[in-house]
């Protein structure tokens, strides 16, 4: 092989193993940036069940809400909100039931935290404060028979929040009464 040849495959080796470099160099710094920026975990609604039962309560009959967003109320209450969840509430007609909320990681004040919920034509709308307790410090934010309808359940935190945005994450279980 001539000089000339050898220096030209030598400059495309070089041209070869730089851009190779420069991929993984482009791939780790963007799986660095997603893990980082938590972007690869789920936003909300992370479903651990796809459906509750009423024939137990264990932890995987149970439907979370994480990663609220502050957010004005009339977003709060809308399609836009992405902290929401519809429920299917079937079972034995009638059957009354209650719906608990219980904080698996909360920081931020009660007083924030709003929800909305709509069944049929009724319309709810408290701060989590005003719901009252149970006896294991959980929220039963609702109560009503099986009419085998859906429930959605919207969560947000009030834009009057100005602190630092805080994580929270909700189990949501339905029992019966």
């Amino acid at each position: 092989m001539s000089k000339k040849k050898k220096k030209n495959q030598h400059k495309k080796k070089k041209l070869q193993n730089l851009l190779c470099l420069f991929l993984v160099t482009l791939i780790l710094s963007f799986a660095y940036i997603m893990v980082k920026e938590k972007k690869l975990e789920p936003d909300i609604n992370e479903l651990t069940a796809s459906y509750i039962s009423f024939n137990n309560n264990n932890v995987t009959d149970r439907l979370t809400i994480s990663n609220l967003k502050v957010m004005p109320d009339i977003i709060g209450k809308s399609t836009w909100n992405k902290s929401r969840l519809t429920i299917p509430i079937t079972g034995e007609q009638n059957q009354e039931y209650e719906i608990i909320l219980s904080p698996t990681h909360q920081e931020t004040n009660e007083e924030y935290i709003e929800i909305y919920l709509e069944h049929k034509k009724e319309k709810i709308r408290k701060k989590m404060s005003e719901f009252n307790n149970t006896s294991a410090g959980e929220k039963i934010i609702y109560q009503g028979k099986i009419d085998h309808s859906n429930i959605s359940i919207y969560m947000w935190i009030s834009s009057k929040y100005k602190l630092k945005k805080d994580h929270n994450s909700y189990e949501i279980k339905i029992r019966s009464r």
